[in-house]
This record gives structure tokens, C-alpha cells and sequence, in this order.
């Protein structure tokens, strides 16, 4: 293997030319593995660069071309690449730039040595979670991501990192659907990082911060109450059911009008927790009507996935509905219930579970709270 480890001259960049063939499509014959990493960086319009057993690019999609039109892409080696790379000043990372060298050889190495390499680079148009995949006849795979343009940047811990494709994407399409639900739903939902950092709000939720009722963000993003000496608290449980993963719940002080009520529980997404807010006096039929707002419910799957958060058993919403539980239990399980719907939305069935307990436990502590005032 010969690669060109010295600094060539500074500017010594070319304009793309117009190799469509080179683009057109992967080799194929990558095994199943490398497809699957192709198809998913460029579902979210990810750049890939194939390079043969003796590094040289072999193929190149149009997404790399664009966001590295540095190079022509003929003739190029993985080496000869970083350096056009690298001079054109779109690599920011303070580690490279220090020492270019040295790091393009621990780099030529890794690629090599592992199957499976990943991690975050700088650019100048954001970070980039960058996957490569050694195959056992030398070839490498490797994929770019814009973590940006996937808004998921702000879930993971730390662009220090590896992140892997699978799992970023992952994540996307579970954002995507879970920020679908939460905007449909009538009662201020949040999803937050285990930190507090807001990482969606449907609209009820937004509008509540914006106003401050009850619940407003600090300067970090941070999820915190509009009273400050409910903040500390705040944080306190969202840690604790992040330790215990148990929900847990807390009022929060308004300045007009009664306290709201906030559950916290886990989120179905690693790292994260869900709030929901409710008023004084939310009731399963209000329940019912987000669900059904949320994910399409009927009427009748809504009320029973309403009643199963409120903690009942499908024998005691079967005898409250006059059906028996057998009807429940298609009503969730059947080929049209409740959680095939949500198959079809692409929605996790785990995911409702987990609202509907939410909501259900604020509407029956909201009744009874109510009932005693």
C-alpha cells in the first residue's frame, strides 16, 4: 500500500468535474452489510466514499461531491484526499489542524485494523458522524452524516465521540414520529435529554414557555420552572427517575391560578425523559381525545388506551365498557388494534403505552385533586 503521508502544496484544489459513472451506483458486489450503510447515509443524504484494498476512491456518491467539491475524484487515494480535504479549510477540527500528519496515520491504521470505525469530524459546515466498515478483501466503506441537518446534534452527549450510523438513524426516525405524536396531542408534552434540555416540545408545551406558565427554559435550554425555588427540585426528580427509571411526579407554582401538575417518566429513547403537563380537571375523555388526535385512534381504542393508563385492567375496562375483556384485548392486540395502527404511523407501541400511563396518572390525580377542593 502506498499513501502520500507528506503535506502537499497549500491550495492545490480542483473543481469537481462531471463523473456520473463513478456516481451512478455502488459496486454490486458489496456484501449486505456495506448496502445496508449506504442506503442509510443516503436516506438522510449522507456522502460515501468507496476506497479499494490498496486505497485508491473507487466510487463516490453526489452527496460527497457537494459537500467536498475540493477534488475530482479521479486518481485519488485516501491520503491524497485528506490533504485536498484539508487545504481547502473544510476540516476545523483543532486536533488535526495541530498535527495533520500524525493524525492521518493513526487514521490509515484504525480504518485498517478494525472492522467497524466510527466517529464525529469537524467541518466547516457542522459536524459529521463519519462510519467506516472494512471488509475482509481490504475494501472500505466509509460514510459522512451532517449531524445537523438530522437535528439530533443536540440529543447526543458529546461530539467527541463515535456515534453510529444505525443508531443515529435510529434515533431520527423515532424523533420524527414521536415530534409527530407530541404536536397532536392537547396536553403540554416534552421530550428532554436526561440533562433537561429541551430536545422537542409540542405546541401546548411551547406555548406554555413562552408565556412562563409554570415552566420556562434557562439560557442552556434547560427545562426549568418559572418559580425559582421549584428549579432545584425539577432537576432533582428528573435525575432521580433517570437513576431509578420510575416516573415521578411534581407541582409546579404559577403566578395566576391553581399549580400545575408535571409527570416525569423515562423516555422510550435512551437518554431521554418525557414531561407532561396538565391542568386541574383533565379527564379520560380528554385523554381519549388527544390519543385519538395523536395517532388515529377510533373512539373505542382511544377510551381503552385512556383507561389503561388511568391503571386499569382489560377486565375492569371491559365490565366499565359492558364488553368483555377478550373485545379489549383484540381492541389492542387485533389485526386492526391499537398497536397495528401504530405500526402503520410508525409509531412503537411502547411509546403510547408510556404517554397513555403519563396522561392517565395526571387525569386521575387531576380528579381526584379536584374532588377534594
Amino acid at each position: 500500500m502506498h499513501l502520500r503521508l507528506m503535506r502537499p502544496t497549500v491550495g492545490r484544489t480542483r473543481r469537481p468535474k462531471d463523473h456520473s459513472a463513478m456516481r451512478d451506483a455502488p459496486p454490486p458486489s458489496l456484501p449486505p452489510s456495506a448496502m445496508a450503510m449506504i442506503s442509510t447515509a443516503e436516506e438522510f443524504d449522507g456522502a460515501v466514499l468507496i476506497y479499494s484494498p490498496d486505497d485508491a476512491v473507487s466510487w463516490v456518491n453526489h452527496a460527497q461531491v457537494m459537500a467536498f467539491p475540493c477534488s475530482d475524484y479521479l486518481k485519488e487515494t485516501y491520503a491524497s484526499l485528506f490533504w485536498n480535504v484539508l487545504n481547502s479549510g473544510a476540516m476545523v477540527s483543532a486536533e488535526i489542524n495541530r498535527d495533520p500528519v500524525s493524525y492521518l496515520a493513526r487514521k490509515t491504521i484504525e480504518r485498517r485494523v478494525k472492522e467497524r470505525l466510527q466517529w464525529v469530524g469537524a467541518y466547516q459546515h457542522g459536524h459529521m458522524a463519519v462510519s467506516n466498515l472494512c471488509l475482509p478483501d481490504g475494501t472500505c466503506v466509509q460514510v459522512r452524516v451532517g449531524l445537523p441537518s438530522l437535528s439530533v446534534e443536540q440529543y447526543l452527549p458529546t461530539a467527541d465521540g463515535g456515534e453510529d450510523l444505525f443508531e443515529i438513524a435510529k434515533l431520527r426516525r423515532a424523533l420524527v414520529g414521536l415530534s409527530s405524536a407530541l404536536d397532536a396531542l392537547d396536553l403540554a408534552v416534552a421530550l428532554c435529554r436526561d440533562d433537561g434540555v429541551l430536545i422537542h416540545g409540542n405546541a401546548s408545551f411551547n406555548e406554555a414557555v413562552v408565556v412562563g406558565d409554570g415552566v420556562c427554559l434557562d439560557e442552556a435550554g434547560h427545562v426549568t420552572a418559572v418559580m425559582r425555588e421549584a428549579g432545584p427540585e425539577l432537576r432533582t426528580v428528573v435525575a432521580a427517575v433517570v437513576a431509578n427509571r420510575q416516573p415521578q411526579t411534581i407541582f409546579l407554582r404559577r403566578h395566576k391560578g391553581d399549580p400545575l401538575l408535571m409527570a416525569i417518566a423515562p423516555g422510550a429513547l435512551e437518554r431521554t425523559v418525557i414531561l407532561v403537563v396538565a391542568r386541574f380537571g383533565d379527564d379520560a375523555e380528554s385523554v381519549a381525545a388527544s390519543l385519538r388526535a395523536a395517532f388515529g385512534l377510533p373512539d373505542a381504542q382511544a377510551h381503552v388506551a385512556a383507561l389503561i393508563g388511568a391503571g386499569l385492567s382489560p377486565e375492569s375496562i371491559g365490565a366499565l365498557r359492558g364488553s368483555s375483556p377478550r373485545t379489549v384485548y383484540n381492541q389492542i392486540n387485533g389485526k386492526d388494534g391499537m398497536k397495528a395502527r401504530l405500526r402503520q404511523k410508525e409509531f412503537a407501541a411502547d411509546d403510547l403505552s408510556a404517554i397513555s400511563k403519563l396522561v392517565g396518572k395526571i387525569a386521575a390525580m387531576s380528579r381526584a385533586i379536584t374532588r377534594k377542593s
